[in-house]
């Protein structure tokens, strides 16, 4: 499921209480693509991680299809990612002690028995259609390109 997002008066903070990042409004449609651009420091991961729910001085909203993340608390914010959100780190924060099918379908851990088979065969066919290696080799061993391809 897509939903659309919604920003209003976002503002991050520092523990300290210096601004980040602040954002009158922002606005995307149901599976639209968006871009960011800018220099180091100009706060792209900043947004993204406030997006995501993972940044913990927020203010103002950030709305997912009507749920706003902003007011939510810590696990449920983790439970909206769970359900709603996909991320791939520019560093790709794969356990390297693990194989690709492992890494990929770690998000299983999380979700109860009965729920772990079809995370394992979903991440099973998108690795292979990435043509990603899946046997037992672990990703420490992987090429760069390997690794994002497990990563995404």
């Amino acid at each position: 499921m897509t939903l659309s997002l919604k920003i209003e008066n976002l503002c991050v903070r520092t523990p300290k209480g210096h601004a980040l990042l602040t954002c009158g409004h922002f606005a995307a449609a149901p599976g639209e693509a968006i871009g960011l651009k800018g220099p180091s420091g100009a706060g792209k991961s900043t947004f993204l991680y406030a997006l995501a729910g993972l940044q913990p001085a927020m203010s103002g909203s950030v709305g997912w299809g009507g749920t706003d993340l902003v007011p939510m608390d810590d696990g449920a914010r983790a439970r909206f990612r769970r359900e709603h959100v996909g991320l791939i780190f520019q560093d790709f924060l794969l356990f390297e002690e693990l194989s690709a099918p492992a890494n990929a379908s770690l998000a299983a851990a999380f979700h109860p028995p009965a729920g772990r088979g079809p995370i394992r065969e979903t991440a099973s066919a998108y690795l292979s259609r990435l043509r990603v290696p899946c046997g037992r080799r672990t990703v420490d061993s992987f090429s760069g390109g390997e690794r994002q391809r497990t990563a995404i």
